[in-house]
């Protein structure tokens, strides 16, 4: 495969993953809205101590699997942000390496 082809294939999947990606940002943010939600109720309801009740939110299952959801999104918007950033890194690479040629140094 050629750099045009390569850069043609980034630009159609930045396109193709605009929405996703954004869709993916949004998930994260309602699990990390929930997990805080989540900590927070189970603080109000579990007695002790201050530095008690936050220790007990924290390790507490409900709010452990808050947790992992908010991480599970992170991970899948991360990895498609990657992606994209690779994308982009080629096509800049095409625009290089399309203007040397044009201009005769390759």
């Amino acid at each position: 495969m050629d750099w045009t082809d390569r850069a043609e294939k980034a630009a159609n999947f930045l396109t193709e993953t605009d929405e996703k990606i954004a869709a993916l940002k949004v998930k994260h943010e309602k699990d990390r809205r929930q997990s805080k939600r989540t900590w927070s109720a189970i603080y109000l309801r579990v007695e002790g101590s201050v530095e008690a009740r936050k220790a007990l939110a924290e390790i507490h299952p409900d709010h452990e699997t808050c947790v992992a959801a908010e991480l599970t999104s992170l991970l899948e918007y991360e990895k498609l942000r990657n992606q994209r950033d690779t994308a982009k890194t080629v096509i800049e690479f095409w625009r290089s390496w399309n203007k040397a040629v044009k201009e005769g140094e390759l």
